[in-house]
């Protein structure tokens, strides 16, 4: 899959009306947020029926923001990549495999296209963004995993 380079839209934290049904990743150091579509929050809702495949999705997300040593790997428009597809950085593809293999053979409530939506949504998202802590039902040490 190409990846658009366009980057989600971020928002001050303060203007945002919580009380309305809508989930938002956090981002605690800028005061912004993301809001997370209904789509990924429905695929969300599935991968919580099985709290591995949820374990799964945080391992990955582990993978996209962290190299082998140690520094953290920013999303890929807050680079020097700004006008090209996802970058063919180690990080970068050890994210797409991890996430495409694991889930395309663990999970049959999972679709390609389903697959397809969580990583490119995941993929598009800044350094420093929390999932929800009620999004997510992982064990507790990886909880509060940061993008």
């Amino acid at each position: 899959m190409v990846l658009s380079p366009k980057p989600l839209k971020e928002f001050d934290k303060s203007k945002i009306n919580f009380s309305d049904g809508t989930r938002y990743l956090l981002n605690s150091r800028k005061n912004t947020a993301i809001k997370i579509p209904s789509t990924v929050i429905k695929l969300l809702l599935k991968l919580n029926a099985n709290i591995f495949l949820a374990d799964t999705l945080i391992t990955a997300l582990h993978l996209r923001s962290f190299g082998h040593d140690d520094l953290i790997i920013k999303n890929w428009h807050e680079s020097s990549y700004r006008m090209y597809a996802f970058p063919n950085s180690e990080p970068n593809q050890r994210f797409l495999k991890f996430m495409s293999t694991v889930f395309k053979s663990t999970s049959h409530e999972l679709t390609e296209n389903e697959v397809d939506t969580l990583i490119y949504f995941f993929a598009r998202v800044p350094h420093g963004y929390a999932l929800p802590d009620n999004l997510i039902h992982c064990h507790y040490e990886l909880r509060h995993t940061i993008l």
